[in-house]
Formats: structure tokens, sequence, C-alpha cells
């Protein structure tokens, strides 16, 4: 999902050996908007719009890649518009969309049920109560909010998360026909249109379709070039063909442009298997700075770090408070899939069958929540589309 990229995490690259030269395009990005004025400035007109509109704008910049100090200021900026209009829906909407990043997706799903009592819903609105309610586990209610979204705002975001939720039940080929047509449909070469691309190939790579995974992944690699999300997608990619040695070097490149810890314990976990240890050691010490920081804000990471704790060292306890904690607040399949695969490696049979139960009620073809639900140390790749999923247009 998103995650802080300021001068600690790229600390952490630099120690890790990860990190490009400086002037490379990360740095160089941030120049050039310093530079050209492009970072939205404070509103200089009086009354709600121009904050609201400057909460937005924030928003959407920092869908992938949030920096704590404007996350602290979107936050600012909605409370602001609250207190002098707290019978404004467009605020809650905002306030939800919030929430979602911060990982408080109850707190999400009531701010959004709020602005639906205020005013009538929005794809914005809609689409979050969807996606605040995959989540939250709550599917049916999800399958419900995301028919509303596709009846009165048809378009790549209602049938992305339409195609989400066919898969997430076991639907793959459903999940696909409703985004081929889509794809075909303007307006081509959007982020949305990127976006989806990347949802078709993650769907055709968790069902063993190659082919169309690689076809869909250049088509987005052209639309989306360098972004890590892309590049993430292209390592897994390269392992499902066999080629580790390539995939690592694709993970060490994302992770350049973005630490995420998704990205770091997929690495990880790939230099262990084709014995890398030198990579394996270096990826060591980045998550655990990246642990660090992740325990010192929004806690985003506590899925992949208690698979990350669990596997490195299951007696060390670190693992089940994380996956505990992260079921408690994001109670999806994969939530108890987690905790069914780290209460295994301490031995916790009974419970651990009991949460691997709920982890494959819907028969999701995800082979990684499977081998969690099993309880393997499994190298199986890709994970969950639910990384893309989150970021859904």
């Amino acid at each position: 999902m998103t995650g802080p990229l300021h001068l600690l995490a790229w600390s952490l690259l630099l120690i890790a050996g990860l990190a490009p030269a400086v002037g490379a395009a990360p740095l160089n990005e941030r120049a050039s908007t310093r530079e050209t004025g492009a970072r939205p400035r404070a509103p200089t007109v009086t009354g709600i719009e121009p904050t609201l509109n400057l909460a937005r704008d924030l928003l959407q910049r920092n869908r992938t890649s949030r920096e704590p100090a404007e996350a602290e200021r979107v936050r600012v900026l909605i409370r602001q518009a609250l207190v002098s209009s707290p019978l404004n829906a467009q605020a809650w909407t905002l306030s939800a969309w919030d929430e979602m990043n911060r990982h408080s997706f109850r707190t999400a799903l009531d701010a959004v049920e709020r602005a639906h009592r205020l005013a009538a819903p929005t794809a914005l609105s809609l689409g979050l109560q969807a996606d605040a309610l995959v989540e939250l586990g709550r599917y049916r209610e999800a399958v419900a909010a995301t028919q509303q979204l596709l009846d009165h705002f048809p378009g790549l975001p209602a049938l992305c998360r339409a195609a989400h939720l066919r898969w997430l039940h076991s639907d793959a080929d459903g999940a696909i026909a409703l985004l081929e047509p889509a794809l075909r449909a303007p307006p081509t070469g959007s982020k949305s249109h990127a976006w989806a691309l990347l949802q078709k190939a993650e769907v055709e790579l968790n069902a063993g379709r190659i082919e169309p995974a690689e076809r869909s992944l250049q088509r987005a690699e052209t639309l989306f070039p360098g972004k890590p999300e892309a590049k993430a997608l292209r390592a897994r990619l390269l392992e499902a063909r066999g080629d580790g040695h390539r995939a690592l070097q694709q993970w060490q490149d994302s992770l350049a442009g973005y630490p995420s810890p998704d990205s770091a314990v997929a690495a990880w976990r790939l230099a262990r298997r084709i014995g890398d240890s030198e990579a394996a050691q270096r990826l060591d010490r980045l998550l655990e700075g990246l642990a660090r920081l992740d325990s010192r804000g929004d806690p985003l990471f506590r899925r992949s770090l208690a698979e990350y704790y669990a596997i490195k060292d299951p007696a060390s306890g670190r693992a089940e408070p994380l996956a505990r904690q992260e079921l408690a607040q994001r109670p999806d399949i994969y939530g108890h899939a987690l905790l069914a695969f780290v209460l295994r490696q301490s031995g916790k049979i009974v419970e651990a069958d009991h949460h691997a139960r709920l982890a494959l009620r819907l028969g999701t073809p995800d082979r990684r929540l499977r081998h969690w639900a099993a309880g393997a140390d499994s190298d199986a790749t890709p994970p969950a589309p639910r990384q893309l999923a989150a970021r859904l247009p």
C-alpha cells in the first residue's frame, strides 16, 4: 500500500546499498516540483472550497507515496473544513479518504456513511465505501456498494473494483471479462487505464497465464514508465518465469524508487531462496530500519513485517503481536491468513486452523494466501493483488 519516503528512509536505502546515486530520478522529481511551483499552495481565498480543493489535490498526489509532513497537512486541512462546515458531505468524504490512507478502515467507513447521510453518494464516496468494506472483510456489503457504484457511475474505477471482487470470490475469468472491454474504451492512456492494466496483469499472473500477464504489463509500463508498482509486478513476472536473479535486480530497482516493506520482504525472500546471502543481509538491514519507521507513524506495513519476522525468527515473538494488531484493524481474508501463518510457525495449530478456514472461505485463487493459511514458509509468487487494489483509480 502507501508509505513514507523521506530522509530517514533514503538513508536506509543507502545503508542497504539499494539507493541510486544522488541526482537520480526520485531526487530530481522533488527538485523540479519545488523549482516550478507545481506543489499545491495554501488557499488565499476565504471559504471552505479552497481548503477542500487543496486537501483533495494532496490526497490525489500522495496515493502511492505519502510524505509524513504532507499527510499531517491534509489532516489539518480536513479538520479545519469539518470544524467550519460539519455538515459538508465533501469534507467527510475527504476525511474518509485520509483515514483509508492511514489504514483506519472503520473510521473511514463511519466518515463516508456520514457523508451519505448529508448528500447523495458520489463516485468517490462509493468507491471509498466499497474499499473500506473489502478491507474490513465485509464482502457482501462491498458487493452491494460496488453494484451501486456501477449503476450510477459506470467506468474504469467501478469496473476495477467489481473485477477485484470477482477475483476474490474465485472468478478470475469473470474479473478479466470485466476488465477487457473497459480497457478497450476511451480514455486510453490515462492513469486509471494504467492501473487497470496492472490489475489485469496481476490477475492473469495469479491464474498462471504468463503471456497475457506479460502483454498487459508491457502496456502498463508504456503508460506508467518507471513506476515502482510496475517494477514490482515485473519482478513477480520474472520470478514466475524462473529468472530469480533478474527478478531480484528488478525488486532492488523498485525499492530504489520507493522503499516499501512489501517489496523489501518479497526481495528478501527471493534473495534467501536463490542463495544470495549478501543481498539478503542488505535487505534485512533495510527491513529492520523500515520496521522502526513504521512503528513511529501510522503502522501501514504490519502485514509484511509480521511475515518477515515469522520467517526470520518465529521464536522471537515479534510476529504474533503485529499479526493480531493487523487483524484487529483489517479483518479481511488476508489478515486471517497471515495470523494462521504466524500461529503455525509458533505451534498454535488449533487457533491457526480456525483462522485458515476464515481465510479460505471465498475460494480466492491466490497461492500466497493459501500458503499462509497452510502455514508454509513458501516463496510462491505473486502475492495478493490487494496491494494494487488498495490504490484503484
